[in-house]
């Protein structure tokens, strides 16, 4: 039997279409997370921004590419400028940085954005390379499993001296001297080393004996001068000055003690002011430089630097100072809920209900969408709940159940 030509043309045609419908949403899909484009990228960074979840942390992540070539070159300045200095705007009223977002996701153990960020500093240049080894450096004090663990992925591989340079970064906004260099390297080292997993232990070693290396670099070259000088607008007593600086020369846990004993648990008329000067100082009442550093200490898991910042914020009668010290203090539960906890605890019969209450559900400015307070409350209920200390209990059942209130709450203005 004679098979029609204009048949057999027809079904080639068929099949070709056919098997191109197939294979190519399939190559579209295989290169979807692989390559990106400035528009991906920035949708990606304003949805992470605007609702930090789980599924957005993953977009985020998609839109990175694990090396620095093809498309990404073309706007790579652009990206870590968006990310790194950019500013969003609420309600048309102000704009807030959004690397202070992403800087809070991190140190909350957002395995997401640990691996955006390692793969950012893969390929980043100064400044944006400094700005972000800062964070990451910090982040290994606090989750040195995540972040050895995030290291350790196949794309995660950084070359030798990238991963040199983010062990030993040390800002010079907080290491001012040998001995906060050198302790602070020394914290890095501890933290590596409760970390037992046996497929982690090699790449752990790594790490200790490139710390080590750098301590041995930094005692034979050590800085002979204290460069900073705060000026006070009005002196705060003696003992808390001088306790105060000698914990910002070198912040360890003993230096850290002797400052949070030299604040008083009561407030006392004229001494709670002289107190402030110690955290902002200038017409704008910005940040001083050992108020950053004792913020950064505790988020790092110094628990006398904690506790510094609640007999501070307990003497405080109000204004900006309150607000600085909750900011700080908050940001404890999702980053380290029992360091939270321990403090609170040990401070829950000095501290009125109104401040206990106003501190654990205390949001940041840049969380004003509703969806974004729930989340952030939910997840401070998860990280809280996952403190199992039997001491902590009452404590923890107080804090959970105080989040509950206010995400019932929220849920009630959505509606």
């Amino acid at each position: 039997m004679r098979i029609n030509s204009s048949f057999i043309r027809f079904c080639s045609i068929i099949v070709v279409s056919t098997a191109i419908l197939v294979i190519l949403p399939g190559c579209l899909l295989k290169r979807e997370g692989r390559t990106s484009s400035w528009p991906v990228f920035k949708k990606a960074v304003d949805g992470f921004i605007a609702l930090p979840s789980i599924e957005n942390s993953r977009r985020f992540l998609k839109a990175v590419p694990e090396n620095a070539t093809g498309e990404f070159l073309e706007y790579q300045e652009e990206a870590f400028r968006y990310l790194c200095e950019g500013k969003f705007t609420i309600e048309e009223l102000e704009s807030w940085e959004r690397y202070p977002v992403f800087e809070y996701e991190l140190w909350a153990g957002n395995q997401h954005i640990a691996r955006v960020a390692l793969r950012l500093f893969n390929y980043a240049k100064n400044p944006y390379s400094s700005k972000l080894g800062a964070s990451i450096s910090t982040f290994i004090r606090i989750h040195p499993e995540l972040f050895l663990s995030a290291l350790d992925e196949k794309e995660q591989h950084l070359e030798p001296s990238k991963l040199s340079d983010l062990l030993t970064c040390l800002p010079e906004d907080y290491f001012l001297t040998t001995q906060a260099q050198i302790q602070e390297l020394c914290m890095r080292i501890k933290a590596l080393e409760r970390v037992n997993s046996n497929r982690l232990a090699s790449l752990r070693d790594n790490c200790r004996a490139i710390l080590k290396k750098q301590i041995e670099e930094i005692e034979l070259t050590p800085l002979l001068i204290w460069p900073v000088i705060e000026q006070y607008e009005e002196g705060p007593p003696e003992s808390v000055k001088t306790a105060f600086e000698e914990f910002v020369r070198c912040p360890s846990m003993a230096n850290a003690r002797a400052f949070r004993d030299s604040i008083t648990l009561n407030k006392q008329e004229g001494y709670t002011y002289e107190i402030q000067n110690l955290m902002l100082i200038g017409y704008f009442l910005r940040r001083t430089l050992g108020y950053l550093v004792l913020e950064r200490e505790a988020i790092a898991g110094n628990r006398y630097a904690a506790e510094a910042l609640f007999r501070m914020y307990n003497i405080f009668p109000g204004g900006i100072g309150i607000v600085e010290l909750r900011e700080s203090l908050s940001q404890l539960i999702r980053i380290n809920p029992k360091l939270f906890l321990e403090a609170l605890n040990s401070y829950k019969d000095v501290l009125d209900l109104d401040d206990k209450e106003g501190l654990i559900g205390f949001l940041p400015v840049h969380i004003y969408e509703n969806d974004h307070m729930i989340l952030e409350y939910k997840m401070r209920q998860e990280a809280l709940a996952g403190v199992a200390a039997p001491f902590l209990r009452e404590i923890r059942e107080y804090c959970v159940d105080t989040l509950g209130e206010k995400i019932r709450f929220r849920m009630g203005r959505s509606r």
